[in-house]
């Protein structure tokens, strides 16, 4: 198996509805949809970008073509150009935080688990199962 499909996606983005709203208040919805739209196909990516290019960003951000230049001039300033790709800081920081939980649960699932939460595995199989019937 080669390492792209190896990888393992984050299966959920989190939403923090504080900051989206305070992010998102000035937008109207059509634009509010392109952007959260962006965001998850970022999210899906496989670096968390998109490319700079018109036509992929409103494929994207579910916005018809001739529509795009008006939306992207509303929700352009919420997103990080860097060259021929587009990103969000924030973003970023989400995603390499639910990366690093995956390398970390696939260490320990490589050692033979995790054990329970806030306990050392050895801890966990060495703890005397109560039987509750």
């Amino acid at each position: 198996m080669t390492e792209k499909k190896n990888r393992m996606k984050p299966l959920y983005m989190p939403l923090y509805v504080e900051k989206f709203f305070a992010d998102t208040i000035h937008l109207n919805p059509t634009e509010g949809w392109a952007y959260i739209n962006l965001v998850c196909s970022m999210w899906r990516s496989e670096d968390g970008t998109l490319p700079n290019e018109a036509d992929k960003l409103a494929r994207a951000g579910r916005i018809h073509r001739p529509h795009w230049s008006r939306i992207w001039s509303a929700i352009k300033e919420q997103f990080d150009i860097d060259g021929d790709r587009v990103t969000n800081t924030h973003l970023q920081a989400e995603l390499g935080k639910a990366n690093a939980r995956i390398v970390v649960a696939r260490a320990k699932a490589s050692i033979g688990g995790a054990g329970h939460p806030g306990e050392t595995s050895v801890e966990w199989q060495s703890t005397p199962r109560v039987d509750r019937t």
